[in-house]
This record gives structure tokens, C-alpha cells and sequence, in this order.
């Protein structure tokens, strides 16, 4: 295939700790290895660290207007929108924005242009949720028509938008935390030879921590010598997940190498999600790449290949009642933790992976 101009296009991607901008850099690079010219397009004058080159879309610093973005869009072979619609409007509103690609598609019929949904649009759920589910899907649909390809990161995003376009697919999200050899020596030596590392790792919503708090309390009421490792920006609210301070480590913003090496000396790891598990979660996908046994639960829109994954013994699934009572269970188990720890490092080799979703998004625009 021959070399192609690819514009990635996020307001944010310039910002450290953001997981779409992450997302971004790392497939930039993927498609640099693979022999293409990619260049970050963010909203910032300073782009992101790094050899790829980058570009200021909105010189204006007004996100509804596309006009330089535009221009800069007709210069490449290809553009992919990283789409999560609070990043590109207050309230995820942004109605200029939705129509980008139609009107790139007159200006510049030759250009490729790929959707990527990271997010669609809120549910209904409240009413102030219910007028923005209104619009937010409404430009959705609109991004969705008007793209060559629609990408989306987990089945939700499908069963949301496929109609709208047959160059539909779907595919995970690789994780953010490169996989680090793992350290000689223990950088955190175990004080009790019955201690079990319990890690938890990402944002802290409400209905999650409820059922990690849960799980962590039962796992605690069987192995009082079990601690709770926490990394994410949530630390405050980390503190609530166990009764007993000194049971809890917190890792509020390590770097990438950091986080790889706490994985591999974890024990187990509680990952439930408000809406269950999903290819678009990122950290899931981090902890599968390191064979870090782990619990988690199902929901309306989980994935086949997550679905097969739990069953071939990748990881324990459950509903969310029952996610303490598995987690318990696996915390009583080494042996079937190490069989997991086997089995998931085997299932997840490939997918998600930086180089699959490189991969992907230049099979997406191979016409």
C-alpha cells in the first residue's frame, strides 16, 4: 500500500493524561511504523511530545469553527475524527462540527474521511441528559452519514450508528500503558507472605466504586492481610473503597513504566464498569496485556470477543450483584489466578494492540 498523508484529529491531544489524546499519539506512531506520514491535528498552538508532526486546527481557539480545519484537511489523504462529543462543545454541543465532514466531502472528494466514535451521545436518562441525548445523537448520525468509514470502539457505538453507514466496524481500543519488562527484584517487597495485592486502576464513577468497595470488603473479610492498590486521578475517592487506611497505596498520576510494573506485581485486579465491560475500555484492555487476573461484569452492550474471552477463562465476568462474591472466590484461588494470568496473556496478544488498530484504520481507507 503506498504512503498515505493521515490527519488524526482531537481538540485535546495535546493534553498529558487524557485517554483519547493518548489514544492519538500511539496510533500516529503505529502508522509511522507502517510507512505513513501522520500528523496530530489538535486546538492548541504546542502539540504533544514527540516525532509526529502536528498542526493547530483551530487558530481561532473557536471550536465551532472548522474553516482552517478545513483547509488543512484538504492537503491529506486521509482524515480520521476521534470523536467524543463533550471534547468538541460545551455539553457535548457542537453543530458546526457535525457537519465538518459533508462539507470536506464537497471541498475535497478525494479525501478519505474515517469517523472514529469513542463515544456517541448520553442516554436519556435525566432530563437534562434526555435534551442532550436529543442533539448529541442527532449530530452523531450526521458524522456517521457523512463519513467514508465509521469506526467504533465497542459494540454500543454499532448498535447505535451502523445503520447510518454499511463501512461500518468495530474495533477495541488498545491500551494506553505500554507493557514494560517486568522488574528483576519486587520494587514493592511483600511485608506478609499472605498479602494480596488487590489493584484497582482508572476513574472512579459512582456505581463502579460501589461494587469495588463491595468486593474489596468480602475479599477482606476472608485474607485481613489483603491491601488495595489504586491508580487513577479519583485518589480522594479511593480512600472510601476500604475501612481501613492503611490497607490502601494510591498512584495518582505514575508514569506509563510505573503503572506496567504495578500491574505485574498485583495479585488480582477489580475492574467492573457502570455500563459493563467494553472495547472501549482502554484500562480493561491494559490489564488483560498483563495477565493480571481479573474480575469484571457484563452488560447490555459487552462485546462477543470480551463475551468469549471470560469464557475461555481470560478473565472472571459476572453480573454486578455478584462481582464481590467472584472476586472473593478468585482471591482464594492462586492456582486459578495463574491460569487465568495464562490464558489472558494468550487471548489478548493481538487484540486490542496499537499495531491492530494501525492496521485497521489503513484497512478501513485500502479502496
Amino acid at each position: 500500500m503506498k504512503s498515505l498523508s493521515i490527519g488524526i484529529v482531537f481538540p485535546s491531544v495535546a493534553r498529558q493524561a487524557n485517554g483519547i489524546a493518548d489514544h492519538s499519539v500511539i496510533l500516529a506512531n503505529e502508522l509511522a511504523n507502517l510507512g505513513h506520514k501522520p500528523v496530530l491535528i489538535g486546538a492548541t498552538e504546542e502539540g504533544p511530545l514527540g516525532s509526529i508532526d502536528y498542526l493547530n486546527g483551530w487558530p481561532s481557539g473557536n471550536l465551532r469553527d472548522t474553516s482552517h480545519l478545513l483547509t488543512v484537511a484538504k492537503n491529506l489523504d486521509v482524515i480520521l475524527v476521534q470523536f467524543e462529543q463533550f471534547s468538541y462543545g460545551r455539553r457535548g454541543y457542537n453543530p458546526e462540527f457535525s457537519g465538518f465532514l459533508a462539507r470536506l466531502g464537497k471541498a475535497a472528494p478525494k479525501v478519505r474521511k474515517v469517523a472514529y466514535f469513542h463515544e456517541t451521545f448520553a442516554a436519556p436518562s435525566s432530563p437534562s441528559h434526555a435534551v442532550m441525548h436529543i442533539y448529541q445523537r442527532a449530530q452523531a448520525a450526521r458524522l456517521a452519514k457523512t463519513a467514508d468509514t465509521v469506526i467504533h470502539s465497542c459494540q454500543m457505538g454499532m448498535a447505535r450508528l451502523g445503520r447510518y453507514n454499511p463501512r461500518s466496524l468495530t474495533l477495541p481500543v488498545h491500551p494506553n500503558i505500554p507493557v514494560t519488562m517486568r522488574s528483576d527484584s519486587a520494587s514493592w517487597p511483600r511485608t506478609d507472605r499472605l498479602e494480596l495485592r488487590v489493584l484497582v486502576f482508572g476513574a472512579l464513577e459512582r456505581r463502579r466504586a460501589t461494587m469495588i468497595r463491595a468486593a474489596f470488603s468480602q475479599i477482606s473479610e476472608e485474607n485481613p492481610s489483603a491491601v488495595l492498590w489504586y491508580i487513577g486521578k479519583n485518589s480522594e475517592d479511593a480512600t472510601r473503597l476500604t475501612r481501613d487506611p492503611a490497607s490502601l497505596r494510591v498512584w495518582s498520576a505514575p508514569a506509563p513504566s510505573i503503572v506496567s510494573q504495578v500491574m505485574h506485581e498485583a495479585d488480582i485486579a477489580l475492574s467492573p464498569f457502570p455500563d459493563g465491560v467494553s472495547g472501549r475500555r482502554g484500562s480493561f484492555a491494559a490489564l488483560m496485556k498483563h495477565g493480571l487476573p481479573t474480575v469484571t461484569n457484563f452488560g447490555k452492550h459487552t462485546d462477543d470477543y470480551l463475551k468469549l474471552g471470560a469464557a475461555v477463562g481470560a478473565f472472571a465476568m459476572s453480573s454486578d450483584g455478584d462481582v464481590a462474591s467472584t472476586a472473593a472466590s478468585l482471591a482464594r484461588s492462586a492456582g486459578a489466578r495463574e491460569a487465568m494470568r495464562e490464558t489472558a496473556l494468550e487471548y489478548f496478544r493481538f487484540l486490542p494492540s496499537p499495531h491492530a488498530s494501525a492496521l485497521a484504520v489503513q484497512g478501513a481507507v485500502d479502496l
